[in-house]
């Protein structure tokens, strides 16, 4: 098939960004996305803002700024990551699909009803229904899906490994870990073989050590009151 995957927003990346500098988990799934699917021997066609121009990346796929996408070409599938304003008028497309990530979705199901969109994916069901249940959006038309764990970002600790009570925190820390180590005491008194690992650092977002640490201090600190509790920090 051919595809085109399109990412209409900043930040500029190309196909090996996210291997040179941190760079968000959507956008490093983007990229991996793309390199999946030409794997599976499929005509892949990316557009983002990265400065290229017919760029053929070494699995083929083809690379170019996302003002060089055209609607009018035909296409099999049109995947938009985050922003639905390209389905604003229906691609040229079979299929056209957007994963909703974290961004604004109002006005995304009168689009679905009006045949410019036909799949939306969530990275969770919570996402999914609630997306489903403000944009009255038939669930033929929804896919829940799930983020990935790329296992570079745990060296030397076992993801595959399956242990009772052991939880692991990778978001980024404003994204929750606050609330986490909240209701870690209740959940401890409930299991209390239970442990917490954490990944948690603004690091994948290409800040270096010492600005991490300024950044997290609090939090950090949080953590070290909190390490009878099976919390463990591997940042």
């Amino acid at each position: 098939m051919k595809i085109a995957m399109v990412y209409i927003n900043l930040p500029e990346f190309i196909w090996n960004t996210h291997e040179e500098k941190g760079l968000g988990g959507s956008e490093s799934g983007f990229i991996k996305t793309a390199e999946y699917l030409r794997r599976m021997g499929h005509d892949v066609h990316v557009f983002t803002r990265a400065q290229v121009s017919d760029f053929i990346v070494p699995d083929g796929s083809i690379w170019n700024n996302v003002d060089r996408f055209d609607k009018k070409e035909q296409y099999d599938v049109v995947y938009s990551l985050r922003h639905h304003e390209i389905f604003n008028e229906r691609p040229n497309a079979k299929l056209t699909v957007l994963f909703l990530a974290d961004t604004e979705s109002k006005g995304l199901g009168q689009k679905v009803r009006d045949g410019k969109a036909d799949l939306v994916t969530s990275v969770s069901c919570w996402q999914g229904k609630k997306i489903a249940d403000e944009e009255s959006i038939h669930g033929d038309n929804m896919l829940y899906s799930s983020n990935g764990v790329e296992d570079s970002n745990t060296v030397g600790f076992d993801l595959s490994l399956k242990e009772a009570g052991r939880c692991i925190f990778m978001a980024t820390p404003e994204r929750g870990l606050d609330n986490v180590l909240d209701v870690w005491p209740r959940i401890r008194q409930q299991v209390p073989f239970a442990t917490l690992h954490l990944f948690s650092s603004f690091k994948g977002w290409g800040h270096d050590d010492t600005t991490n640490l300024e950044m997290c201090s609090y939090l950090y600190a949080r953590v070290e009151t909190m390490l009878s509790l099976g919390i463990y920090n591997h940042i």
